[in-house]
């Protein structure tokens, strides 16, 4: 895995990617727009392997539940659960709609 090997420095903004990369300590993140920050990050990361040192390594166990071998059982787990939750609302019938087909181009044919 990625996160096994190297430390990562992540340009982008708040959000997920930033979340993730924070929450297992993989590396540095920092604000596209915010050139001093890169700046400072590429200089840490020189200085940490200009002493030998390893630098920001990912939490293998936060890594380890995103593993693709791991993520199809708690999907499954997440269905089993949202399946037994308690139905308090009758089934609804709802007709059909009568949509007018589209009219695409070429109608269909050959486009002649």
């Amino acid at each position: 895995m990625v996160f096994d090997k190297h430390p990562i420095l992540a340009l982008t903004s708040k959000g997920a990617l930033a979340n993730f990369l924070l929450r297992t300590g993989a590396g540095w993140v920092v604000d596209p727009k915010d050139a001093a920050g890169v700046l400072g990050a590429v200089r840490e990361r020189y200085r940490q392997w200009k002493a030998g040192e390893r630098g920001p390594v990912a939490d293998p166990e936060i890594v380890a539940s995103f593993d693709r071998r791991k993520l199809p059982g708690r999907l499954a787990e997440l269905f089993d659960r949202l399946n037994v939750a308690p139905r308090n609302r009758p089934a609804r019938n709802r007709p059909a709609r009568n949509r007018p087909a589209r009219n695409r181009p070429g109608g269909g044919s050959n486009g002649k």
